[in-house]
């Protein structure tokens, strides 16, 4: 193909790609109803970090005072575990475990009324790794390495849906609350 075809063929394809909906892992881009927004999360809340990084990466104005936002993102819960996958039938060893990383979120109204506008959703990531007695250290690091991109991806998940999110399914209030109430007793 010659140089000549080929730049406009490029610069077609290069229109056509966010047209149809593609974007980049980790290009998005959250309603300007919602902006500035606020994060609502315990102290030390990984997958909080994480949105704050992608919002930040993304040019998104985040609030420093849940006063000032139009939005928060409201992390209800976050639950990460380790659990056996299997087992040596030879040395009764543990082979290979399995991450389990959930988190439990809500959108919210920044203003006073803070009326959700979304029903709590859920998040959770499933990864599994083999583990090797002779590499201890090794596959610790793999291990934290794996659940930090498990809260990348969870505020990523969250970012998304916020993105996709639309003023006209708003849920019934009582209802929401009832759902946080559930699931903090949980």
């Amino acid at each position: 193909m010659t140089r000549r075809l080929l730049a406009p063929l490029l610069l077609v394809v290069t229109l056509a790609l966010p047209a149809c909906g593609f974007q980049l892992r980790g290009a998005f881009g959250v309603p300007e109803a919602l902006v500035p927004v606020y994060i609502d999360a315990d102290r030390g809340s990984d997958v909080a970090a994480q949105l704050r990084e992608q919002l930040r990466r993304n040019k998104v104005a985040i609030a420093a005072d849940r006063a000032d936002a139009a939005g928060v993102i409201e992390i209800v819960r976050e639950k990460q575990r380790r659990r056996v996958l299997t087992v040596s039938a030879e040395s009764a060893e543990v082979d290979e475990y399995e991450l389990q990383y959930t988190t439990l979120w809500l959108l919210r109204d920044g203003g006073e009324g803070n009326r959700p506008l979304t029903n709590l959703e859920t998040v959770e990531i499933l990864r599994d790794y083999s583990y090797d007695r002779g590499a201890v250290l090794a596959k610790q690091s793999e291990e934290a390495d794996l659940l930090d991109r498990m809260h990348q991806d969870a505020a990523l998940r969250i970012l998304y849906r916020i993105q996709a999110w639309d003023p006209q399914g708003l849920p019934e209030p009582a209802d929401v609350e009832a759902q946080i109430e559930k699931a903090r007793a949980d």
